[in-house]
C-alpha cells in the first residue's frame, strides 16, 4: 500500500469513529430515573385524594406537591409510576 491508501483508510477510521461517538450521545435512557418510593406517590395521592377514582392532571399534580403539570419532574414521576 502506498501512502495515499493509508490517508484515505485513516480517514475512513476517524469518519466511523465519529459516528459511533455521536451514537453513543445520542442513546436513550432505558430505565426509570426515580425510585418505586417516588413513583408510589402517585397512586397513594390517587387513593387518598379522590378514593382510588381518575383524577385530572392538575388535582393530581397538586395533590404530588408539584405547581404545573408540565414540571419535568411531576412528568418523570408519572412515568415511573406507570
Amino acid at each position: 500500500m502506498n501512502e495515499r491508501d493509508d490517508e484515505k483508510l485513516k480517514k475512513a477510521i476517524k469518519k466511523k469513529s465519529r459516528t459511533a461517538n455521536r451514537a453513543l450521545a445520542k442513546q436513550v435512557w432505558t430505565f426509570l430515573k426515580n425510585t418505586l418510593e417516588e413513583a408510589i406517590k402517585i397512586p397513594k395521592a390517587i387513593e387518598e385524594q379522590n378514593a382510588g377514582n381518575p383524577m385530572k392532571a392538575d388535582m393530581l399534580v397538586k395533590a404530588i406537591g408539584f405547581l404545573k403539570p408540565n414540571d419535568w419532574r411531576f412528568l418523570d414521576i408519572l412515568k415511573s409510576a406507570n
